[in-house]
């Protein structure tokens, strides 16, 4: 190998950051079945919906009115202790509806 040749490391810049992996998010709104009572929110960090009559989420049941939800749900993620967590099965008759929370219509 010739004398002249120097091989170095390539550096990466000070400011490169690799982009952050979306997790998928939703909001699964359940019909609690009673009239006076309010349906249950249950924010899914994972969703398996292969069973014709049920829908399988990983998450946790939030007492958060729904708006607030979906304006921070990634701080309530966070701030949320992992034991809470729970894997649950919901049919579909209860399940009022499912909504992509990391979702964001652009505007032009």
């Amino acid at each position: 190998m010739p004398d002249d040749v120097v091989i170095q490391p390539a550096k990466l810049l000070e400011n490169f950051k690799l982009p952050a992996r979306t997790t998928p998010t939703y909001l699964v709104i359940i019909n609690t079945g009673k009239a006076k009572e309010v349906d249950s929110y249950f924010i899914a960090v994972k969703r398996d919906d292969n069973s014709s009559s049920s829908a399988k989420f990983v998450g946790f049941f939030s007492n958060k009115p729904e708006k607030d939800i979906r304006s921070s749900y990634d701080q309530i993620i966070k701030e949320t202790d992992t034991a809470e967590f729970i894997e649950i099965e919901f049919p579909w008759a209860k399940i009022c509806s499912i909504q992509s929370l990391i979702y964001r219509h652009k505007t032009k």
